[in-house]
């Protein structure tokens, strides 16, 4: 039902004339804004959810920081911009070298391995590196694929870059997600 049809019914009974014209127009301009709020309200639910919401996403996309600085191009479309959301917001940190993989794996990097150092003892073996104190905190990966090199060529113009590289975004997410006490290493093989 209407919210026009509610406030009518709303209305003493014999006192007004709800057939007027003046008192029609009145309700019915107070019933489409009735009905404007009940069809916010129903959106509610939906804009609650960041894999849902549409009027609301460039407020999620506020608090949750993006596009940030490593999201590499905008997201064109509002399902990648909820896609890019959700996945901001449901990913939890971790310090651990299988939660480094598995960020690696969801943007793209597959068969990425990663070494930690470890320091010298004297009961170590005699094959292990000479590592002080401070590579206790570096982790190096290891990414397959080598990295993706671009040379200029003659048709360039001369203020064009000799080689330009492109990580697609990884040094930098990384860089983002890790604990801040450590050293990232990227080794491109």
């Amino acid at each position: 039902m209407r919210h026009v049809d509610l406030l009518k019914q709303l209305l003493p009974y014999r006192s007004y004339d709800t057939a007027g014209r003046v008192l029609s127009a009145q309700l019915a301009a107070e019933g489409v804004s009735l009905d404007l709020v009940q069809s916010y309200a129903d959106n509610l639910i939906a804009e609650s959810d960041p894999r849902t919401c549409y009027l609301t996403i460039d407020d999620w996309e506020r608090v949750a920081g993006l596009p940030d600085a490593c999201a590499g191009v905008e997201a064109s479309n509002i399902d990648a911009r909820r896609t890019r959301l959700a996945a901001k917001l449901m990913t939890k940190g971790g310090s651990s070298v299988a939660w480094l993989i598995q960020s690696c794996a969801q943007m793209g990097y597959l068969g990425v391995t990663v070494d930690t150092f470890t320091m010298a003892t004297c009961v170590g073996d005699c094959e292990q590196f000479v590592n002080s104190q401070e590579w206790l905190f570096a982790f190096r990966l290891n990414i397959p694929g080598g990295l993706p090199i671009h040379y200029a060529n003659c048709e360039g113009s001369c203020q064009d870059a000799l080689a330009t590289w492109d990580t697609g975004g990884l040094v930098c997410r990384i860089n983002k997600i890790k604990p801040a006490h450590t050293l990232a290493i990227f080794n491109y093989v």
